[in-house]
């Protein structure tokens, strides 16, 4: 399970609730815990086992991908399994589509669906050929990672259709309160859970809604002036993007 870096904390106390507010060193956006949704149970098993193929040397097929909408949690996969691998993530180049790709080792390519189809055809062989473990990640459905204007590049289409992709489900509303409730736990802001089932109640159905709500909760909670209630509820405020 991912998890936050230890912060120093103060502690205050407000309406009987306590909450322990970063320093002011603490900076950047907080680490959500993280808590796959019981809907992606199947696929994340095999991710898993090829995760595990990997460790214990079976070496199965180098390449998987996972797909699912913004702000459901790939990026944090991605980490995730590469650091159990101890690989890289990389993405690919916000103008021209193309991809560096490490040298040697696993690596993932977060947002592969924003490549171009020669980086993504380099992609393929540099793992294949090597027989080095490669997560690629993306939003888009299979069929249009790497299509540019020129249309598909001849043979991407039977690469691309060579490794699994697994899709993943955007997590439910008990998911997103687990979230947040282990988040604002470890970054030492302790909420009831009612509370906290409240707020994830009305977050849109992203890890990124609770990222952004959790985040700016820690940031504020430094002055120590609010009750942890009052404090969720106004960084939703003042965060309509995160609402439904």
């Amino acid at each position: 399970m991912m998890r936050a870096q230890p912060k120093r904390t103060m502690t205050t106390t407000t309406n009987n609730e306590h909450v322990q507010a970063p320093l002011p060193f603490a900076t950047g956006p907080v680490v959500l815990t993280y808590c796959p949704a019981p809907a992606n149970a199947d696929a994340l098993a095999v991710l898993h086992n090829w995760l595990d193929d990997w460790r214990s040397g079976q070496n199965r097929s180098p390449l998987i991908a996972v797909r699912a909408s913004a702000g459901c949690g790939k990026t944090r996969l991605a980490h995730k399994v590469m650091a159990e691998l101890g690989g890289v993530v990389v993405a690919p180049n916000n103008d021209d589509g193309s991809v560096a790709i490490p040298k040697e080792g696993p690596f993932a390519v977060d947002n592969a669906d924003r490549a171009t189809g020669h980086a993504l055809i380099s992609v393929y062989n540099a793992a294949s050929s090597s027989g080095r473990p490669c997560l690629l990640t993306g939003t888009a459905p299979r069929d249009r990672w790497g299509i540019g204007p020129g249309g598909e590049l001849p043979d991407l289409k039977t690469r691309l259709r060579s490794f699994a992709v697994l899709e993943l489900e955007s997590p439910d509303e008990a998911t997103l309160a687990l979230v947040l409730k282990r988040t604002l736990d470890e970054a030492g802001i302790k909420v009831a859970d009612k509370v906290v089932a409240d707020v994830a109640a009305q977050l849109k159905r992203r890890y990124s809604a609770v990222e952004l709500i959790a985040t700016a909760a820690v940031r504020r909670a430094m002055d120590g002036s609010m009750s942890a209630k009052a404090l969720l509820q106004s960084v939703m405020r003042d965060n309509p993007g995160a609402i439904l």
